[in-house]
């Protein structure tokens, strides 16, 4: 079963693509830098170049998969232009 992840080099993220993969699961996880597609594929995770905001990137990331997991997120209190939270939370 391939499961995709955004937000999978974060903390919780993290958390999530290792307990998927002792799970079974094959997962294809979104990254935004080379620093996170790394580490996620020393995760074992397959890292999916791309960003929360790239509907293509989310396509690509979510073909095949039988399970979804959105954890990527913007985390700014008291933000003078809440929109970027508002489009990825």
């Amino acid at each position: 079963m391939i499961t995709y992840v955004t937000g999978g080099s974060g903390v919780v993220g993290q958390a999530l693509v290792q307990h998927l993969l002792a799970a079974g699961h094959s997962v294809r996880a979104l990254a935004r830098s080379a620093s996170a597609a790394s580490a996620l594929r020393a995760m074992g995770a397959e890292p999916v170049p791309g960003d929360v905001n790239d509907y293509r990137s989310l396509i690509v990331g979510m073909e095949d998969a039988s399970a979804a997991f959105h954890v990527a997120g913007v985390n700014e209190l008291c933000a003078a232009d809440p929109t970027p939270m508002y489009r990825a939370n």
